[in-house]
């Protein structure tokens, strides 16, 4: 009994005892294992942990220098967009009217943009005449205090009025200074001047119009817009600061004041800035760690005493916020257990990996964006006209748009028609859009993109359907200057396949540089256009004929000018009224217009007289081309249903190099003989002073050459008298 007690109670405290050691050991495994697993995972965890937060530390630093590049590129091209602001108000017909006029339709200007503290007028004599009542923040303006002041002194009119700046070109400058701006709004104000002369009918400068824009409030609105357009991204606690070169705030998004030189004695990134670097850098401002982009203006139209800068700042806290969210989250799930712990990692692993590949990807996008934008922008600020823009576009869609049928349809300036001006390679005039008019256009119309996503559809454009290859899908894009649509950009795909919204950014962005700048090219074109034009007959003014005559008259080589006038103007402008009178100045300039041959140059003088100039041709040739507006404006005149009038045309000739105004000066003493002797002929100048006038015949036209040949008429049925003189 005591031998089995002992058994008993032996094998029972060996097995307690091993129950023990196997519970330590279980112990100890578990915890070996524990550590086994935790350790590797809490390695893994904080070196993903700290790669993850220095990824992402690079990537928002290289959206916000994005950002900061936007900036300043809005900031040039709104500056740019004022520059052209002058150029279109100096068109307008109102600004050369009466005092009364001209104040309305700055006022009406300045409510229009907002930008502008001022807009003034001055006479020949430096005089104001005009001015705006209410500045675009809705302060008054002192208009008495301006009403007859001089500006006659300052550079901008001494500039203008003495006719120093080229055709489509407009005079800025810093006007910071400026005592006219600080009289007129009762203190000193931070302001960029922009002036143009204004042209009569005739060419003539007869004012100048200044405009004074608020660099404040036009650094201020999109400084506003960009803190928006970051903060629905999901960029909070940004804060944006506009700097000069000497680092005083321009504008800034947190309030700081004005002209404050507080941020630039602690900003490392200001102190960069001000040295002439770009790029970002990390901050400790009050304690807190601040992630900083900087980047300076590239100086569009050269502002030097601004000199620009933007500042981005973003506190690393809230931009780093979900990677150490991510990190608690990871520590508390290993407290918990192993399993939990891994499956969470992996889980937390994966969906941090899923939103930093989201993040990046769109910043990646927006990257390419902001780069793509850019180099349009870039690339269409470089050329000169139509034809080029036109190139740069059809380049700009095939890079952006590769897989998209695209074209650009751009208006005329009567805004009557559309036409194709770019398409890609893959658009067929077939398949694409058969709209002529902007007035069919519901895009243009609207001012609105449209979306068709197929062409059976009840509301679909009527002009997608029945084309050549079957149903499509189409969008439309307006393409808008200062305000108004001056063409549509379409983009054919197939029947329910829109765009993608990588896609629509760029066709926008195309858009709305190409309508930019294709406006501002079209405004300073019609304004080159006016200057060397006379308005009422199209022809070349007195100015641009003298000019252009200069060129082609050094050639050593024969040239022939004639001098022609309306025989009895006077009379049927009081028989039968100014618009008769009117019409048969634009009757007569189209009729030279179309007789004369493509080298010669034919311009209105003054009133009812005209000049000729026919290079390289002799006396012969001249007399020829004269005999060809003689006999078209005869044939001319009955089908145009006017009254019958005549011209008569003096001509002289020399051998070059010719002095155009010496020559110019022959030729109308000839039309003085002409119109002595009976009106209705030629008569033609020689080099000499005594010999008598005689008849033409047309025997000589049967010795000329084929091209210059007269018509062949009976003799006698044109009778052409020459003076020739003797040397």
């Amino acid at each position: 009994m005591s031998t089995a007690w002992f058994s008993g109670h032996k094998a029972k405290a060996v097995i307690t005892g091993q129950h023990t050691a196997l519970h330590r050991l279980s112990r100890q495994l578990l915890w070996g294992l524990l550590l086994l697993g935790l350790l590797p995972l809490l390695l893994t965890g904080g070196l993903a942990y700290q790669r993850s937060e220095l990824s992402l530390r690079e990537k928002t630093g290289v959206y916000l220098a994005a950002q900061a590049d936007a900036i300043i590129d809005k900031i040039d091209r709104n500056l740019f967009e004022r520059y052209g602001d002058v150029q279109m108000i100096a068109l307008n017909p109102n600004v050369r009217g009466s005092a009364a006029m001209t104040a309305q339709a700055a006022d009406a200007y300045v409510r229009a943009y907002g930008f502008y503290d001022l807009m003034v007028a001055a006479d020949m004599q430096g005089k104001i005449v005009a001015s705006n009542t209410v500045s675009g923040d809705g302060r008054r303006i002192e208009v008495e205090k301006l009403m007859g002041r001089s500006v006659a002194e300052t550079d901008w009119f001494k500039k203008i009025s003495a006719g120093a700046l080229g055709t489509g070109q407009t005079y800025y400058a810093d006007a910071r200074k400026d005592p006219l701006l600080a009289q007129a709004l009762g203190q000193p104000e931070v302001s960029l001047l922009f002036a143009a002369p204004v042209f009569n009918a005739q060419g003539k400068i007869v004012r100048v119009w200044a405009n004074f824009a608020s660099y404040e409030r036009v650094v201020d609105a999109i400084v506003s817009s960009t803190k928006a357009h970051l903060n629905q991204s999901g960029y909070k606690q940004v804060h944006l600061q506009v700097v000069d070169k000497q680092g005083r705030v321009l504008s800034d998004s947190a309030g700081e004041p004005f002209g404050s030189l507080a941020l630039a004695k602690r900003s490392p990134a200001v102190q960069a800035l001000i040295s002439g670097n770009n790029g970002v850098l990390t901050e400790i401002n009050h304690g807190d760690e601040e992630l900083v982009a900087f980047s300076s203006s590239k100086g569009a139209l050269g502002f030097a005493a601004y000199g620009w800068g933007v500042v981005v700042r973003q506190d690393t806290g809230e931009a780093f916020a979900s990677v150490r969210e991510l990190g608690r989250i990871v520590l508390f799930s290993l407290l918990i257990a192993i399993p939990l712990v891994i499956w969470l990692a992996v889980m937390m692993s994966g969906r941090f990996q899923r939103i930093t590949l989201q993040r990046e990807q769109a910043l990646i996008r927006d990257a390419a964006l902001q780069d793509f934008t850019s180099e349009v922008h870039r690339a269409l600020e470089l050329v000169e006209n139509d034809s080029d823009a036109a190139g740069i576009v059809s380049e700009a869609i095939e890079q952006g748009l590769p897989q998209r049928s695209t074209a650009l349809l751009m208006s005329d300036s009567s805004t009557a028609h559309l036409s194709v001006m770019s398409r890609s390679e893959n658009y067929s005039a077939e398949s694409g859009c058969g709209v002529k008019s902007p007035v069919q256009c519901l895009a243009f119309r609207r001012g609105q993109v449209q979306k068709f996503e197929d062409a059976s559809a009840l509301d679909v454009c009527r002009y997608m359907r029945g084309r050549a290859g079957g149903e499509c899908s189409a969008v439309c894009i307006p393409l808008t200057s200062i305000g108004q649509a001056v063409g549509i950009m379409h983009i054919v795909g197939p029947a329910r396949h829109l765009p993608d919204e990588d896609e629509m950014l760029r066709a926008t962005a195309i858009a709305a540089h190409a309508g930019m700048r294709l406006g501002v090219l079209r405004v300073m074109s019609e304004s080159q256009l006016q200057a060397r034009t006379d308005p009422l007959t199209g022809l070349l003014n007195r100015r641009s004929l003298e000019n252009q005559a200069a060129r082609v008259l050094v050639m050593p080589e024969p040239a022939c000018i004639a001098f022609a006038d309306i025989d009895h103007f006077k009379r049927l402008n009081d028989s039968y009224g100014h618009d008769t009178g009117d019409r048969a100045l634009r009757l007569f300039a189209r009729v030279m217009k179309e007789a004369l041959r493509p080298g010669d140059l034919v311009g209105r003088f003054g009133g009812e007289e005209f000049v000729v100039v026919f290079p390289n041709t002799d006396e012969a040739g001249g007399l020829c081309g004269l005999e060809r507006i003689r006999a078209a404006l005869e044939g001319r005149i009955a089908v145009a249903g006017l009254p019958v009038f005549t011209a008569s045309f003096g001509l002289a000739s020399a051998f070059g190099p010719v002095d155009f105004s010496e020559l110019v000066h022959i030729a109308d003493m000839a039309l003085l003989e002409a119109k002595r002797t009976g009106r209705n002929k030629v008569c033609i100048a020689g080099k000499g002073s005594d010999l008598p006038i005689h008849a033409v015949d047309l025997s000589v036209a049967s010795r000329l050459k084929p091209e210059i040949a007269l018509p062949n008429k009976p003799d006698g049925a044109i009778l052409q008298e020459a003076r020739v003189k003797s040397e």
